[in-house]
């Protein structure tokens, strides 16, 4: 009689052998599944057209803010109203906007976002300077507050689609926007004192060489008249 029992027992695989020919397998599963940890964990090159986007929107945003924010007591010229209406009405609009705004603003496109920034700004700039009430101008503050609110929501969600270096470049342009708003305007207005200040002198250097040689030429003439 033969003992199949014990020719199975024979011919059936050791556990070792069966882990030994499984091993290959599992380990190049294993190889695999690392290499493509690594390669996710390695962050991709972000193209310096965004990077440079991303930053030139946050300095804009700040240039206009911080511009308003310096010519605040130019702009209250010749009134009683103190300086802090211009900061009060110059960030409460803006800090409702990034409050607010965050739980619905994900549902109107980019399109509209931009186009709502640029009409902000452009409609505030124009009201505070051709505006002659303090009051309008204030709205006009209001305005462009409005607008920077708006595109500090946008742009900085904006980076969730992009790499974490975008979060960088638009911090570094919010940064450079608070410096170069106070340098553009009091450039402007020490060019624009100086301008003055030279026209002003050249037309009196002029106008009294010329007063002088006519009042010269004047008594000359009558001089030699007479005689």
């Amino acid at each position: 009689m033969v003992d199949f029992e014990k020719v199975k027992m024979e011919n059936a695989p050791e556990k070792g052998e069966e882990s030994l020919e499984e091993n290959p397998t599992k380990d190049n599963e294993e190889n695999n599944g690392s290499k493509e940890e690594i390669n996710a964990a390695k962050p991709k090159k972000e193209p310096l057209r965004n990077l440079f986007a991303f930053y030139a929107f946050g300095a804009l945003i700040y240039t206009v803010y911080s511009v308003i924010i310096s010519g605040a007591q130019d702009i209250l010229a010749g009134t009683f109203i103190p300086t802090a209406a211009v900061l009060v009405t110059n960030v409460g609009p803006y800090f409702l906007v990034t409050m607010i705004a965050p739980y619905f603003i994900h549902k109107v496109p980019y399109v509209v976002r931009i186009v709502a920034i640029y009409v902000f700004f452009t409609a505030g700039l124009f009201i505070i300077v051709y505006a002659k009430e303090v009051y309008l101008k204030l709205v006009g503050i209001c305005t462009t507050s409005l607008g920077a609110g708006i595109g500090e929501v946008s742009f900085f969600t904006l980076t969730a689609y992009y790499e974490k270096v975008t979060v960088a470049a638009y911090s570094a342009g919010t940064g450079s926007g608070f410096i170069l708003g106070p340098l553009y305007y009091t450039g402007t207005f020490k060019l624009a004192l100086l301008c003055l200040f030279v026209s002003h002198r050249v037309t009196h250097f002029f106008s009294s060489r010329c007063s002088k040689k006519f009042w010269q030429s004047y008594l000359a003439y009558f001089i030699f008249a007479e005689t």
